[in-house]
């Protein structure tokens, strides 16, 4: 055997690398992000436009269309933010004037003092009634 030999030996016997999860998997999991993107934006916009009452295509065809009953938007909101989400865009960042955008404090509020503050405490003065 040459040395030639031994190498393609070598790399022919060296198992093949598995992913951890097959390519398609991935493609599954897109299409129904996906599809539950674009249900949340239609039920979004039905809960805000008005149909028409029919549609009338020509002279013989047309369609009533039922009226929509009070659609209640939170929920494909909800479904809609978090998609965007797991899509990489964040809805919720708004930037403020004074530069702290990253500063996220969490409803707290933070005082800085500039000037030394002089405590003053008096004893407490009971008088009887």
């Amino acid at each position: 055997m040459t040395e030639q030999d031994t190498n393609e030996s070598a790399v022919i016997q060296q198992p093949p690398e598995e992913d951890d999860e097959p390519l398609w998997l991935e493609f599954v999991s897109v299409g129904v992000k996906l599809f539950i993107l674009f249900w949340s934006i239609s039920m979004l916009t039905l809960s805000y436009v008005r149909l028409p009452e029919s549609i009338k295509i020509g002279e013989r065809i047309a369609f009533n269309i039922p009226e929509q009953i009070g659609i209640d938007p939170t929920f494909p909101a909800s479904l809609l933010g978090g998609i965007l989400t797991s899509f990489g865009v964040n809805m919720g960042s708004k930037k403020k004037k004074n530069g702290d955008a990253n500063n996220n404090t969490g409803g707290q509020q933070t005082i800085v003092l500039k000037q030394p503050i002089e405590i003053i405490t008096k004893p407490p003065i009971a008088t009887k009634v």
